[in-house]
């Protein structure tokens, strides 16, 4: 388990290394683009949140409060916002993403994704892309409910940190996943089996992803190194299992 965890936490770093490959670069320029933008107002309007929420949500009685709980309110609504909009960008850029994952599996594997012929047969796995990653962002939306519920709770501040990082952890990971396994047409539900056989495994790149959300200008290219932390993962330790077991 620890040895899975390792790898998964590693996979990240090893994705660092590859963004700017020279044959993945142009797969990369759109959602790094797309990101930029989806990060740049998440981050500007997060300051705005959390200083409206100060004001509210402390009693004036326990203002001497702040300065426990503002880095702790800081730390938790960082978590969602950053959290909610790493997902609103996978979803916009899924185009782009599941290109640059097609990519990243061909040079690890050497060949190149199963072609497929026909209209209708092609039409039939970009209907299933899309549909495995509209489920999987209204799975993770919905399962987000108590924790922002949670965090109009008073005092809820000293410990919803530590469930957003956990929560954001694990579903994080199951996004990036849905992104080189949608490639091929597994459904949502196939994933979500698929990763908890590796539990161990998809939460340690789930830690390093949103660890890498909280860094300065690393968090820009979080998209692009999800993308391809996941393709690593996949096509190095869950492919042959999907294959056995879920398929």
């Amino acid at each position: 388990m620890i040895k899975d965890y390792f790898h998964g936490f590693i996979a990240v770093l090893r994705a660092l290394g590859m963004v700017w490959k020279p044959r993945l670069r142009r797969f990369i320029l759109i959602p790094l683009l797309l990101n930029t933008v989806i990060f740049a107002v998440a981050i500007g309007g997060l300051s705005y949140l959390i200083e409206k929420l100060m004001l509210s949500y402390i009693p004036q009685g326990l203002l001497w409060l702040q300065w426990l709980l503002w880095p702790l309110l800081l730390a938790a609504f960082a978590l969602a916002v950053l959290f909610t909009f790493s997902l609103l960008a996978n979803f916009i850029a899924g185009p782009f993403t599941g290109l640059l994952a097609e990519q990243v599996e061909k040079q690890l594997t050497g060949r190149p994704l199963p072609s497929v012929q026909g209209i209708s047969v092609n039409l039939r796995g970009a209907f299933v892309g899309l549909k495995t990653q509209t489920a999987t962002l209204l799975y993770i939306l919905i399962c987000a409910i108590p924790l922002f519920l949670l965090s109009f709770i008073p005092f809820s501040a000293l410990w919803l940190p530590f469930l957003w990082f956990l929560f954001s952890s694990w579903m994080l990971a199951l996004g990036y996943l849905a992104i080189p396994a949608g490639n091929h047409q597994l459904t949502f539900s196939q994933i979500r089996a698929l990763a908890r056989k590796r539990r161990a495994l998809v939460f340690g790149m789930g830690t390093a992803m949103s660890l890498l959300t909280f860094l300065p200008l690393f968090n820009f290219f979080a998209l692009n190194v999800g993308t391809i932390a996941a393709t690593l993962l996949w096509s190095e330790q869950l492919k042959n299992l999907a294959a056995k077991n879920v398929l």
